[in-house]
């Protein structure tokens, strides 16, 4: 995925469901383009990938798995504050197929614990020292954009049909999702530039794909397919101009996510205990003569 743009760029499918994610990884690395920044999590580093990224002459930004062990290098130092937590900077040497390399791991004293329990990240790094830490750690922690990508996906454009028992028609309705995915990302990308990043983050990808769905039909008949047809050969340019004009004209309180109330917590497990609750097996058999 791109970050800066919001949309899918390269699918890695396999037909295995329960294949582990990093058997893929070799395809990734045919991919893999010079000067670009590939930021993933701790299921990702291992040290064929990160060699084979810094081969590429491409940077990466992945969390440490606990597996991965290397040799740290000097003093730890502190660098800053980040909106997660404290940041600090080390080196570590890391060795592969006889080749060793030197490079940055950076540690972020989390303010609150990941969904895991964690309050400590270690993020390994090959970019230059001018990338300081702390923008590094802020970089990592916008990963979970890939999350939402396939939150939306599923949810909203229905990519996981259950009658579709073949793995290859699932990989193939799996993968229309995305460019379906990537053509909302248009949309959005029309709305920041009109209304701004903010109230683009407020749209509501699910309302947007529901009022698509409602009056496309309709819309093929007010405007027959062939009065489509010239989009087609509208240079980038001027489709970007047409969608920001029609974006000046939208309703946005009309596409507005829902706003959600605080979540209730959870009762304490000890109104439970001591008497507090009695089951109906108890209560059944107090009943019986």
């Amino acid at each position: 995925m791109d970050p800066e743009l919001g949309v899918a760029r390269d699918a890695f499918v396999t037909p295995d469901g329960h294949a582990n994610e990093r058997t893929l990884l070799d395809d990734v690395l045919q991919m893999l383009q010079e000067n670009e920044l590939y930021i993933a999590d701790r299921n990702f580093c291992t040290l064929k990938f990160l060699f084979k990224i810094a081969e590429k002459k491409a940077f990466y930004l992945i969390r440490q798995h606990g597996s991965l062990q290397g040799c740290l290098k000097g003093k730890r130092r502190f660098i800053g504050d980040s909106s997660t937590g404290k940041v600090y900077e080390q080196a570590i040497e890391l060795i592969f197929g006889g080749k060793t390399r030197t490079v940055r791991r950076i540690t972020v004293e989390l303010l609150q614990p990941t969904r895991d329990g964690d309050m400590v990240l270690h993020l390994l790094t090959n970019l230059p020292e001018k990338v300081t830490a702390v923008v590094c750690a802020e970089l990592y922690r916008k990963r979970w954009s890939i999350e939402t990508l396939f939150y939306e996906v599923t949810q909203t454009l229905e990519c996981e049909i259950k009658t579709l028992c073949y793995p290859p028609a699932a990989l193939f309705v799996f993968c229309l999702a995305l460019m379906a995915a990537n053509a909302v990302a248009v949309l959005k990308a029309a709305v920041r530039a009109t209304h701004g990043e903010e109230t683009a983050e407020e749209m509501s990808a699910y309302y947007m794909a529901l009022e698509i769905k409602q009056v496309h039909e309709g819309m093929l008949i007010a405007l027959p397919p062939e009065e489509w047809t010239f989009f087609r050969t509208m240079s980038l340019a001027s489709f970007a101009a047409v969608l920001t004009q029609m974006a000046a004209h939208m309703d946005l309180d009309y596409y507005r996510k829902s706003k959600r109330g605080p979540k209730k917590p959870y009762p304490p497990m000890d109104q439970y205990r001591n008497g507090g609750h009695v089951s109906t097996y108890k209560l059944l058999k107090a009943k019986d003569p």
